[in-house]
């Protein structure tokens, strides 16, 4: 286990939660805040690169049943990517990122109780009603709260430029206040981290600390700094130990004087999962977890929703052959080879191809597979599962048909097949299926122990009860949502 006191042991085994409800939609770079037992989820990017604005919490009361719920806020503002979010009593304050028209400095808070955003605009200043001074539109910097106070560093400016600025802003008062550095004992100037972007920092009382990212020229970082709130100083930390390599584009979080940071992009533009530890009394890096190749680790590739992933992506017909080529299969690595009135249907990682006399229109392909589909699984296991399998599958293929536009009706097929077996409620989360018995019982989440999330950076993670919940994120531009815990 990850442990403040003994920074050498190793890390817990993962676990992947699969929660009740419909989980947000693949994501990256968005925020996630935890309130309590929830963890608010905001904004973002999708699989179609579009910005999201929706919000959605995971609620982790009960063990066994956490649950994803769509909230429905009033005065929503415009959708938003590589912004900040923070919490601050019962409202989440996001500052800046990028909407439609370009980076922003647009500051909006969320009541948690009630669901209601409200535009933050500080007060103007003197008896000419001077406007107050603010931070320049920018996206990719970080935000930290200590004592009350919303600490900004660095990002992308609007522009082009990559800065190393602080600026402070009250959350009470609603003031932005820029913080000029000043020069540490000893020394006749101050020292200052170089700008930078994408990077992560945490807040431990009066200090903030600062670490990776990248700079103008997308050179990746490896440094540590601390920012003394009270002094006004920067400071940089002398590390010993196994050193992170540079990075940009990951998470951060404080476990008591423990330093974690998960993921990232590496210098060559690889993600990673990566588990670096930093001991903030011994000033000694840890590696707990390092990236190992996809083939050789059991890792998810963020398809959080069903086991069962059939997908067509693209469909040739060339004679008396059709292909059907696969963009990703199952989970459960289907596998499956009938042979019946002369036709042969195979199914397997990579591709499934029907072979016959004359051409197939695609309801025949259609059909086809979906009696193959059908072979390789239950009925009551495809009803209770082909909702599921279409919530994230609208991402279009470059190649051909959407993945969604298949699977949509392979799903109504199973869907109005008879048979005994699983009986969805419609009452929100709290699906039921039925016992040996007969009688209704409730549907619990599941944890697949020892699951390994794969390789991402743009991701987001929160701590809660000695444990790490990491949601989404982007491995080499394909989005995810999938939420992982890493007991501590």
């Amino acid at each position: 286990m990850l442990s403040v006191d003994d920074p050498s042991s190793p890390p817990s085994l993962w676990s992947e939660l699969r929660a009740l409800g419909k989980p947000p939609t693949r994501r990256s770079h968005h925020t996630m805040v935890l309130s309590s037992e929830k963890a608010f989820v905001y904004g973002g990017r999708d699989a179609r690169d579009q910005l999201l604005g929706d919000v959605h919490v995971l609620v982790l009361g009960e063990a066994g049943f956490e649950r994803w719920e769509k909230l429905s806020t009033t005065n929503t503002p415009d959708p938003r990517c590589r912004h900040t979010a923070v919490l601050h009593g019962d409202s989440m304050h996001v500052f800046g990122g990028i909407k439609a028209s370009g980076e922003t400095n647009e500051s909006v808070s969320l009541e948690l109780n009630d669901l209601k955003w409200r535009v933050v605009e500080p007060p103007e200043l003197g008896r000419d009603r001077r406007p107050a001074t603010v931070p320049s539109a920018r996206d990719s910097h970080t935000a930290v709260v200590i004592e009350g106070q919303m600490m900004v560093f660095g990002g992308y400016k609007k522009g082009g430029d990559v800065v190393a600025e602080l600026w402070q802003f009250d959350l009470i008062g609603d003031r932005w206040t820029q913080i000029t550095p000043v020069a540490s004992p000893g020394r006749r100037v101050p020292r200052w981290p170089p700008a930078r972007h994408s990077h992560a920092a945490v807040g431990v009382g009066c200090r903030m600390f600062v670490f990776g990212g990248s700079t103008t020229r997308n050179h990746k970082l490896n440094d540590i700094w601390s920012f003394n709130t009270e002094t006004h100083t920067w400071a940089e930390i002398e590390t010993s130990g196994e050193k992170p390599s540079p990075r940009a584009d990951l998470c951060g979080v404080m476990h008591g004087q423990l330093l974690i940071i998960v993921g990232g992009t590496d210098m060559d533009n690889e993600d990673s999962t990566d588990i670096y530890t930093l001991g903030l009394q011994t000033q000694e890096w840890r590696c707990k977890q390092r990236s190992r190749p996809a083939k050789d680790q059991k890792s998810s590739t963020g398809a959080s929703d069903a086991p069962l992933k059939a997908s067509a992506s693209r469909v040739t017909a060339d004679g008396h052959r059709i292909k059907v080529s696969s963009h990703r299969i199952s989970a459960h690595k289907l596998a499956a080879t009938r042979q019946s009135t002369g036709t042969m249907i195979g199914l397997d990682d990579t591709q499934r191809s029907v072979g016959g006399a004359g051409g197939l229109s695609p309801p025949d392909i259609d059909g086809l597979l979906f009696k193959a589909l059908k072979s390789l699984a239950p009925a009551p296991f495809l009803r209770a599962r082909a909702p599921d399998c279409v919530r994230e599958v609208d991402q279009p293929h470059p190649e051909g048909q959407g993945v969604g536009d298949f699977v949509r009706r392979m799903a109504s097929r199973f869907g109005r097949q008879g048979g005994s077996g699983a009986r969805d409620s419609k009452r929100g989360n709290e699906a039921r299926l039925l016992d040996a018995a007969g009688n209704l019982r409730r549907k619990t989440a599941t944890k697949h122990e020892g699951r390994v999330p794969c390789p991402r950076s743009g991701h987001t993670m929160v701590l809660h009860e000695g444990a790490l919940y990491i949601f989404g994120g982007d491995r080499h531009r394909t989005k995810l949502n999938d939420t992982f815990i890493l007991r501590l």
